[in-house]
Formats: C-alpha cells, sequence, structure tokens
C-alpha cells in the first residue's frame, strides 16, 4: 500500500470527532475512533512517506499532535479538579466523625 493523503486526512477528522466524544464524555466510540485513527496513522508511517510529500504531513500530524495536547491538557484539569473534590469530600468526612464523636 503507498502513502496516502487521504488516510492522514482521515486520521485528523477522527482526531477532531475525538475531542467533541470527549465534551460528550462518549469513552466507547472514542475509543473505537482513537484505534481506527492509530491503525491510520500506522499505516501511514509504515509505508514510508514520500519526500514529496512530507510538508503535507508534517502539517497534518502537527495538528492532530495540537488536538491531543489540547485533550490531554483538559483532561488533566478535570481529573485535577476531581482529586480535589475527592480531598474536601474525604475532609469534610472526617470532620462530619469528629463531630458525631462530642459528647
Amino acid at each position: 500500500m503507498a502513502f496516502s493523503r487521504e488516510a492522514l486526512q482521515q486520521a485528523l477528522e477522527l482526531s477532531q470527532e475525538i475531542q467533541t466524544l470527549a465534551e460528550a464524555e462518549d469513552w466507547q466510540q472514542l475509543a473505537e475512533r482513537d484505534e481506527r485513527r492509530m491503525q491510520l496513522l500506522r499505516s501511514c508511517l509504515d509505508q514510508g512517506i514520500p519526500e514529496a510529500e512530507q510538508g503535507f504531513a508534517r502539517a497534518i500530524l502537527q495538528q492532530i499532535q495540537g488536538l491531543n495536547d489540547a485533550l490531554r491538557t483538559r483532561l488533566d484539569k478535570e481529573r485535577n479538579e476531581v482529586q480535589e473534590a475527592l480531598k474536601l469530600l474525604q475532609k469534610r468526612k472526617e470532620a462530619s466523625s469528629a463531630y458525631d464523636r462530642c459528647p
């Protein structure tokens, strides 16, 4: 199979879909799209990128990386917020238990 501009373009489109699915918290569909995207990217890279197509490929891969970075940042922020909420909940639970033990 030869290098395919279309496959890289599809990988970019899947990356954009993944952003939308993450916002909707549709993790099953996100995983399926990500698996397909990775197959497309592996296929393109395994075949090698002709010198004439390297600029195009680099631009697409940079866009995909940008989308990945944005998603990772968003998910890290959400994870940190959940961790903080859990810490606060634990503190409240401990305070409530201490209050319940008071005579």
